[in-house]
């Protein structure tokens, strides 16, 4: 992990390891980034397709996503309290195991689906104990003047070794099977978890009380920003189970959607670059544009049965979010800074509700026999309101730093 105020090489958690740290900067959480990007790239988009092949049913597949987004929900706390005990180099090798196991379970379904839902527990356990160190450990070591450039050198780094995965995934899935594919990541989870271990950050943050964390989201100034990432999950649940079983829907091929996820992936890697170089501090205006754009792409999914329309709003999605998503990492890591993990843990549980709240949405629509052209309005609406309170967050944030900035001019 980044280089830091952490412990002394020789009084890291694991005494028998004698080494001098070699990894400097960023270097561990960037190859542990790169390497569990290119694992869950591989996977990500196939997974609720492999789930849809084994239940047979849309309305199993936000079942699953559901467990599996409320275990999160239920362990982001713990997550965070075991991070302050241990240390974020174990709890992300921890996380790397739970993964792993997350996999290797998933792989045996096709003998024995009857695991499907332990499957989706163990699933969402891991997500806490990686997420919220990694961006701990960013928002720590990053200067603020160089968030911009950090955000765009990591999302360079994770789009880079994902670019082609999806394709090279789509290919052994068709080949080989989903076990085979499945084995893949979990060896590459694991090595994954090694580069934290060779670099000196391994520092130990304070967590507050559950109660005073969700408290302290109630607070005036807070609210806004509280409901615009519950609002983010909303949005993200749809985009990570709905979505490709939609493409796969009208593109059943494994290998197509692979070819189509990997020019996506080309076309946001190019944005992610313009928009870094362009985009040195917090601004709400790029957010807003993209945000609009995404409302009216879901809209044209929802109102098209045309196979290559709807196949082709992928990359011009991921291109708009590209907008929305650098913007927003600037301001969630510009506070994170401060609050560094209490921050990161509410961050966390925001989003993990408004992904439950989503998906039990669904699931509810699905169960109840309505169509699913239905659900493209959970997002536009997600969206719409995500966007009115960032907005609402920003002109309160902004008419602070100008009051601040009058305190100062008078003194």
């Amino acid at each position: 992990m980044p280089n830091g105020n952490g412990h002394p090489a020789n009084l890291l958690h694991l005494p028998h390891w004698d080494y001098s740290p070699k990894l400097k900067g960023l270097s561990g959480i960037y190859l542990n980034t790169a390497i569990r990007n290119l694992a869950f790239g591989i996977l990500g988009i196939f997974i609720p397709i492999y789930i849809y092949q084994i239940t047979h049913s849309i309305t199993d597949v936000f079942l699953f996503y559901l467990i599996h987004r409320t275990t999160t929900l239920v362990t982001v706390y713990p997550a965070a309290k075991l991070i302050h005990r241990i240390g974020p180099d174990i709890a992300m090798l921890l996380s790397s195991v739970l993964a792993a196991i997350y996999l290797t379970l998933l792989s045996s379904l096709t003998d024995t689906p009857s695991l499907i839902w332990i499957t989706a527990i163990f699933g969402g356990i891991e997500l806490g104990l990686h997420w919220i160190p990694y961006h701990t450990a960013f928002a720590d070591v990053t200067k603020e003047k160089n968030l911009s450039k950090g955000l765009t050198n990591v999302s360079n780094l994770t789009r880079l070794v994902r670019t082609l995965a999806p394709l090279a995934g789509g290919l052994v899935a068709a080949k080989f099977g989903f076990p085979t594919l499945l084995l893949m990541g979990v060896l590459m989870l694991i090595v994954s978890s090694l580069p934290v271990f060779f670099d000196e950050y391994d520092k130990k943050e304070k967590i507050k009380p559950l109660r005073e964390l969700v408290d302290d989201f109630y607070k005036t100034k807070d609210k806004t920003l509280f409901y615009s990432l519950f609002f983010q999950g909303f949005r993200i649940a749809i985009d990570g189970a709905i979505w490709p079983i939609v493409l796969y829907s009208v593109l059943p091929d494994l290998q197509k959607i692979g070819g189509l996820t990997t020019i996506t992936l080309i076309v946001s890697f190019a944005a992610v670059n313009w928009v870094g170089k362009r985009l040195k501090h917090f601004k709400i205006q790029p957010l807003v544009g993209g945000n609009v754009a995404r409302s009216f792409i879901w809209l044209i999914r929802a109102i098209t049965n045309h196979p290559l329309i709807i196949a082709l709003t992928d990359p011009f999605y991921q291109f708009a979010t590209i907008f929305v998503n650098v913007p927003r990492s600037i301001l969630i890591y510009q506070l994170g800074k401060r609050r560094k993990l209490n921050f990161f843990t509410q961050r966390e549980l925001a989003i993990s509700f408004g992904r439950v709240v989503s998906l039990g949405l669904v699931f509810i629509i699905l169960k109840a026999g309505y169509p699913w052209k239905l659900i493209p309005l959970i997002p536009i609406a997600s969206i719409t309101l995500g966007n009115y309170y960032l907005y609402q967050y920003s002109k309160a944030r902004k008419s602070l730093l100008e009051n601040f900035r009058i305190k100062l001019t008078r003194l």
